[in-house]
């Protein structure tokens, strides 16, 4: 920072106000008013995990395993215990594979599966690390959803 000396001269009869800016280096003054703007930016880093992955649920547990190549998810499991919604209560276990997997694209998946004799849609986004997941679902139409949260297993 630069200080800057300020010289008033006085004329006869005329004041004359002349400022003689004489900067000199290695002498300071109080900063400026300034503004500092901080933005975290979070972005997907890394492929996730492939293999198992599981979670509690407020309807029992799930699981999801992720292809090896870790660009998609190739069977969801659910565990139901008595869980109520929309007049039905369910128990049991349900397992929903496929050929072709249910896509992971920026580390974000969307899955939507019909389990008798609702449909319902599961959504996840893995972390930075690959390591941690966490996501909705959702009953279709009606008034049934939570969140979920999962580590692989």
């Amino acid at each position: 920072m630069k200080s800057c000396l300020v010289s008033f001269i006085k004329i006869t009869g005329i004041v004359s106000l002349m400022a003689v800016m004489l900067c000199f280096a290695g002498c300071t003054t109080a900063p400026a008013d300034t503004t500092t703007i901080t933005t975290t930016v979070t972005t997907y880093s890394g492929p996730p995990e492939p293999g198992d992955w599981t979670s509690s649920t407020e309807f029992g547990e799930m699981g999801f395993t992720v292809s090896s190549d870790s660009t998609g998810i190739t069977k969801m499991t659910f565990s139901f215990v008595d869980f109520l919604c929309g007049g039905v209560q369910f128990s049991g276990d349900v397992t929903s594979e496929r050929d072709t997997p249910w896509p992971i694209t920026d580390g974000q998946f969307t899955i939507s599966v019909y389990i008798y004799p609702w449909d319902m849609v599961f959504q996840g986004e893995f972390d930075e690390t690959g390591k941690q997941a966490s996501g909705t679902w959702e009953v279709t139409g009606e008034d049934c959803s939570g969140t979920w949260e999962s580590s692989r297993a």
